[in-house]
């Protein structure tokens, strides 16, 4: 006959189902008390960590986080302790025997709150190859984001290339030609009144006109790629001829607000610049706007730029179209100085572009 056992106590029937509950978990499931220390680890904690369940018992959690995370951890844990019921999800680095870290994401919740067993109810996860993915993602990012900015600037030096070639060389050339075309067209109408002479006159004349619309053009090309502006009278004059440009092709009432001194860096200038120029493209090509206003200030050390109409407003549902690689390519250019855009409805409808970008703002006087 089988001897009878004693039975268990309560304590240890919940000890016993705990431990059975929790030791195949790949999580560490952990029991914590109100002052922090460990109470109860699930065999997980071993295998993650290298430490015995053992010396784990009782330890300080704030002892086995990474410096940098505790105070964060701590102030979430007081937050949790003070609200019963509570659930919150928090981030750190945890220490293992062999004197390396893991990054973990532990699950806590308030859910001992009776004044025997205050405390603390955490799932810890080991993300560390997680994290060592968003890791290489951000460094590949970084990298991608410098390429655009190298490849940016590489085209931007090949633009103002070209439109210096364009001004310099084919500009004056077409300027002497012009000249030359004058003093033909003098000569001809100096020679006696005859069929021929007049026929020829006509053609000069006619010769020259076109001329002077090819200079026309390519002073047109040559701005485009290019603002000579820019580079000789600085940003605030350059913003101007763009708008009056804009004003001019488009018919739209533009107003024009410079309240900062140009950026002493030749960056921010043609980032700023070259948004302004999408921004009033996306304002001609989409909004159906009769007025735009184009801003620049000085906010501490960051310049500000706000482009605003009054047309259409957003579209409830942007496509894959012209606009949205407008604003992402507006986003790239900010982003890549440290800056960023915003692209909203405007108070009274429409839109408003705003772009800040820190640390380019010219020093007070």
């Amino acid at each position: 006959m089988t001897e009878a056992r004693p039975p268990r106590a309560p304590e240890a029937w919940s000890e016993a189902l705990f431990e059975a509950l929790t030791q195949h978990s790949g999580d560490i499931i952990s029991l914590l008390d109100a002052e922090g220390r460990l109470r109860f680890n699930s065999a997980a904690a071993e295998r993650i960590s290298g430490f015995t369940r053992e010396e784990l018992a009782g330890a300080d959690t704030m002892q086995l986080m990474h410096p940098d995370d505790r105070e964060a951890v701590g102030l979430a844990f007081q937050g949790l302790l003070a609200t019963p019921g509570a659930v919150i999800t928090v981030q750190y680095r945890y220490r293992t025997k062999a004197g390396g870290w893991t990054w973990m994401e532990a699950v806590a919740s308030n859910q001992l709150h009776e004044p025997a067993v205050r405390g603390i109810v955490a799932t810890s996860r080991d993300i560390t190859a997680r994290k060592l993915d968003e890791e290489r993602l951000h460094r590949s990012e970084a990298q991608l984001r410098a390429l655009a900015d190298r490849l940016q600037t590489i085209r931007e030096e090949a633009a103002a290339r070209i439109a210096r070639d364009l001004h310099d060389d084919l500009g004056q050339a077409l300027t002497a030609q012009q000249l030359d075309l004058r003093w033909l067209e003098e000569r001809f109408e100096a020679m006696p009144a005859t069929a021929e002479r007049g026929e020829l006159l006509d053609r000069l004349v006619a010769v020259r006109e076109a001329s002077r619309h090819l200079q026309a053009g390519v002073q047109r090309i040559a701005a485009g790629a290019w603002p000579v502006t820019l580079e000789k009278l600085g940003l605030g004059a350059a913003l101007r001829q763009e708008a009056r440009a804009f004003a001019e092709r488009t018919g739209l009432a533009v107003e024009v607000a410079i309240e900062a001194d140009d950026p002493p860096a030749r960056a921010p200038g043609i980032a700023l610049f070259r948004i302004c120029q999408e921004a009033l493209t996306n304002v001609a090509r989409h909004a159906a706007a009769t007025r735009v206003r184009v801003a620049l200030r000085a906010e501490g050390e960051a310049l500000v730029l706000r482009v605003e109409d009054d047309g259409r407003g957003l579209p409830e549902a942007p496509g894959e179209g012209r606009q949205s690689l407008g604003i992402l390519g507006m986003r790239e250019r900010a982003l890549a100085l440290g800056g960023e855009v915003r692209v909203e409805p405007a108070a009274g409808g429409g839109t408003v572009v705003e772009v800040r970008l820190p640390g380019a703002a010219a020093a007070p006087r």
